[in-house]
Formats: structure tokens, sequence, C-alpha cells
């Protein structure tokens, strides 16, 4: 075989990743030989049994799959078969066209097939760890793809972590995160353009102004599960304090976790990383913006990291900050704007953003392009073209006005369709709270009409959930939930708001009225901050509850931690 051949036998070509991410990336060899161990790894299952295999898959890499018992209901045989670049079929069959070394780079794959025949799914997900060599970076995020035979695409279905000398560890499942499922064909790879929405099972919540102590300056890191998943009764909180910092309006992580940004009241931009290794880092490295506003308000990050938006209460410009994944943060292009923008969204594919204030609502269509130098410094890699604005676009403006400014002013996309997003606030007649479904965004806005929000007096903050069908709202009153996202028809969940008591010590609070909230990427749970202020707190105001919710409503909260600086506005971040 030709040197050329071997390059060429070692890369996976275009790929086609899942709609919701819509990508169609190239590959890259990380130079692993094509060495195929000459005995498959075979492990034999027995319900009730748990049963493990560490599969060695070439040029010093290796896998271990840990099976529950429950993974079969019937006796079984399992091969793990290290396929090699090579015979993979992704290069073996008529495939589409690969661009070398521009996009996913190959690490390893392998097959998995299960007898008897009949057998070809695991009732539960199979955890898969191991070890990649040293020669990828501490820190990487590698992708699992599986090769969906009937629909013939390459499906992501876990993602990793790698570490130091090469150690894998496997995030959490999502809800589109679903695990080693399946019999069939499987790739490690690292994405050329990470969009891939890891689980982390944090929430990053800002102090707004609400801590003292170290809370006070500091992005508080909440763990919400632990290792296999399950909700904390007690989430674990850590810091990350930045100098001179106070009054966090907004904060921004990139799908994977590995960058990050905030900024306060000061109108100061600061920087974090590497959240993905459970180990989050501070920059030292500050951007002061107070030529674009008074008063920061809002921020939002582009999913490859290397660009975001910035809202510094001006009344005229946005602004855009580059530089960001190469660690050279630098002010780089103004958006201007008609009003007041002090809350802003991206949608998790990057195409669209809202921008909103008491002055109106905007929205922008965002487009890659060639990068170029900003007029104020650094390199912008994409357009912002506003394409409608609530003071001539009816759909915009029946959304009404925001409850409360920065963070994100009352405004979620739908996480799998970036047409989507829903917008709560005031009714201008009325003043009663409302919902809103926005459909045809960025360029031709059409509106539902708004529905009332029964029995609160003010709504405050708003999640869609992961698979994009369900909203949930929180208002003054409690918790509402609504469905019919993706079907462009809201219907409220039961007639009434969700609003558990919950206790600090021997003081009872018996209304559920969450500034922010949030939903996990599992779609299991809401986790909503209650500004709750009790005297005994000595480093916030409030209190973070875990609220498991179906389709058909909301269940009595499993995990609480008091203590938190809840923020005044909705801006909590799940990851």
């Amino acid at each position: 075989m030709s040197s050329t051949t071997r390059k060429v036998a070692s890369c996976l070509g275009t790929w086609i990743l899942p709609v919701a991410l819509g990508l169609a990336l190239g590959c890259s060899s990380t130079g692993n030989p094509t060495h195929v161990p000459a005995e498959p790894g075979t492990v034999a299952l027995t319900p009730g049994t748990p049963a493990s295999a560490t599969v060695d898959t070439g040029g010093g890499t290796s896998l271990t799959f840990a099976f529950p018992g429950d993974a079969v209901t019937q006796a079984a045989t399992v091969d793990i078969t290290p396929t090699g670049s090579a015979s993979h079929p992704l290069v073996k069959g008529p495939q589409p066209a690969f661009t070398l070394n521009a996009g996913n780079t190959y690490v390893l794959g392998f097959s998995v097939t299960m007898h008897p025949a009949t057998v070809t799914d695991f009732e539960v997900p199979i955890p898969v760890s191991g070890n990649v060599g040293s020669t990828i970076a501490a820190g990487t995020t590698l992708n699992l793809a599986w090769w969906n035979t009937s629909m013939s695409t390459w499906l992501d279905v876990a993602t990793f972590v790698d570490a130091a000398g090469g150690a894998i560890t496997e995030n959490l499942l999502s809800s589109t995160l679903i695990g080693l499922r399946h019999s069939g064909d499987y790739v490690l790879y690292i994405p050329g353009n990470t969009t891939t929405v890891s689980n982390l099972g944090i929430a990053l919540i800002g102090d707004d102004g609400n801590g003292n102590g170290v809370a006070a300056g500091s992005l508080q890191v909440v763990h919400l599960f632990n290792g296999q998943g399950q909700p904390l009764a007690t989430p674990t909180i850590s810091y990350l304090t930045f100098q001179d910092a106070g009054d966090m309006d907004g904060q921004a992580l990139t799908p994977d976790g590995s960058q990050g940004i905030v900024v306060d009241g000061g109108n100061t931009v600061r920087f974090f990383s590497a959240v993905q290794t459970g180990v989050p880092m501070a920059s030292t490295n500050t951007l002061d913006i107070g030529n674009y506003g008074g008063d920061g308000d809002s921020i939002a990050i582009m999913p490859d990291g290397k660009e975001a938006v910035v809202s510094g209460d001006s009344d005229s410009v946005l602004l855009v900050v580059s530089g960001i994944k190469a660690g050279a943060p630098a002010t780089a292009e103004t958006i201007p704007i008609p009003g007041a923008r002090d809350g802003l969204v991206i949608s998790n594919d990057g195409l669209v953003m809202l921008a909103r204030g008491y002055d109106g609502l905007t929205a922008f269509s965002i487009q890659p392009i060639t990068p170029v130098a900003g007029s104020l410094g650094g390199q912008i890699a994409h357009s912002y073209t506003q394409t409608a604005d609530s003071a001539t676009n009816a759909a915009l403006a029946s959304v009404g006005d925001p409850s409360n400014e920065d963070g994100r002013d009352g405004m979620a996309f739908s996480p799998v369709d970036s047409s989507r997003a829903v917008v709560v606030g005031q009714n201008r007649s009325t003043n009663l709270p409302q919902i809103t479904l926005l459909t045809g965004l960025p360029t031709t806005p059409a509106a539902t009409t708004p529905l009332t929000i029964p029995v609160a007096s003010e709504v405050m903050s708003v999640a869609v959930s992961p698979d994009g069908t369900m909203v949930v709202v929180g208002t003054s009153s409690g918790l509402a939930l609504y469905t019919g996202v993706n079907t462009g028809t809201l219907t409220q969940v039961g007639s009434g708001l969700y609003s558990p008591a919950f206790s600090v010590g021997s003081n009872s609070y018996p209304d559920l009225a969450p500034s922010t909230l949030g939903i996990t990427l599992d779609g299991k749970y809401v986790i909503a901050g209650v500004q709750a202020d009790d005297s005994s707190f000595t480093l916030g105001n409030g209190v973070l509850l875990t609220i498991p919710f179906t389709s058909s409503g909301f269940s009595a909260p499993v995990g609480q931690l008091n203590d938190v600086a809840i923020p005044d506005n909705d801006q909590i971040v799940l990851h």
C-alpha cells in the first residue's frame, strides 16, 4: 500500500451528523496505524450479571465496555471487533467524498455484533472508557458516532473528554446523545467543528450582585448529578472567582464546555475555559467595553467558541468580541441596533440571534464568512445582519415587554430548530404575563396568538426542552408547562401553575417564583433558582431546586442547594 493510499484509508471522509447539528464535515488522520488485532473482544452476557470487556483497538489505544446487569433480557454473546480505519464502512463503500485535513480527526473504529442475531439492541446504554494515547491534548472533546444503516448516516451517540495520558471519560448522556445502545459500526473521532452539545451536568450562575463572601464576584459552578446521571439530593458547588468582578449579568458556554465568557455591570468581559474537564479555569484576560455602553447586560457565544456578542447597555450598538478560543480576545466589530437591547440569545446552530429590550425585539441572521479584520481589531468570521425588528414587524411586536432586563430577557430558542423561539413578557395592553411562539426566524418571523399565563402577575424566566417540544415558564406564582413548540401550537399542560413549598432550616417558603431556570440536557429536570433571602444564608440570597417533569407535568423537587447567589434576571446556563 502506498503512503498516499494509507492516508486515504485512515480518513473517515465527509460525515453527515444529526440533522440538529446541520453539519457536513471533512476528516483528517491522527496517524494511528491501521493494525487490527487478530482476535476481537468477546463477552458473554447473562441477565442480572454485570460484565466487562477491554479491547485492544490498535496503535496503543484500547476501550473498556462495562455491561450493566440489565443490558440484556436473555443470554447473549457480544463480539467487539476493532475495524481499523481501512475497513470502516465509510471508506469501504460508495460514500461521500472526503476532504483530507479539513474537519474531523479519526481516532479509532470498532464494530459490535450480538448473538443470537435476533438480539440487536441493549436495554440500557453501555458505558465506555479507555485510552486513546498521549498524542491527543488533554481536555480534547471526542465524539462517538454510530452508523445508522436504515438512515445511511452517522449519528453522534456520546461525547468524551480526554484527560492527561490519553484516558477518556464519557460525559453524561442527554436526550440527543443516547449512548452505545445498538449493534453495528462505531467511530471515535475529534470533531472539526465542535458543535455537539456535551452534557456535563452542571449549572453556571453569575452572582448578579447578590453574592457574599466567596460567592461575590464569582461564577458559581454547580454539579447537579452523580457519575451515573442521577440527581444529587444536595448538589455540590464551587466558585470560579474573578478579580474585581461584581454584578455578573450574563454568561455563556460553548456546546463542548471548553470556552466560556461572562460580562459584569462594570462593563468588563471576562473569560474562562476547561469546564468540560471538571476543573474550570478563570483567565486573567479582560476586555473593557465601556465605550459600548455603561452596564454590561448580556452575552452570547458562538458554537465554535471564537466569537461572542455582548450587550453593554448601549442604545445604538452591540459588540462582537473575537479571538476567544485562541486566547487573544479583542473588541472586533459593532452591530447596529435600533434601540437598547439588553438581552441576547444565539441559537444552538449559531445561525440566528435575538436581541431584546424595553425598546423592542430585533432578529438577526448570522452567517460564516471568510475571516476579515474587524473595524475595531481582531478578526471577524461571521456576518450579523438585521432581518426584522418589532418597530415594523407585527410578529416581533406581539411578544410584549420583558419583565426583567439583562441575561436572556425572556427569550429561548428551540435547541433543535433555530427558526423557532419562545418569548415571554407582559402584554402591552393588559400588563398580564404572556407567552408567544415565533416561527420563520430569522428572515420571515411569524407569531402564534400570545397566550395569557394564568394566575401569575409577572413572568420571569423561560427554557425550551432539549428535544424542542416543550417549554417551561417561571412566573411570580410558580411554573407553567406548555407543549407544541415543534408543532406550532402552544398548549398549556394543566390549568394552573406548579408551586411546591420548600424549606430552609425552620423557615418554610410556600411559593416558587424562579427568577431564572433551565432544563437539564437529558430533558428530565427543571433547575429553578429562587430568591429566598433567608437569614441563615451567608454566601447568597436563594435556593436552587431540581424539579422532575414530563409532558404530563411536574413532580416534587428531588434536589435542593441553599445559600446560592440567585440572579435577578434569567441567565442560568445548564450544560
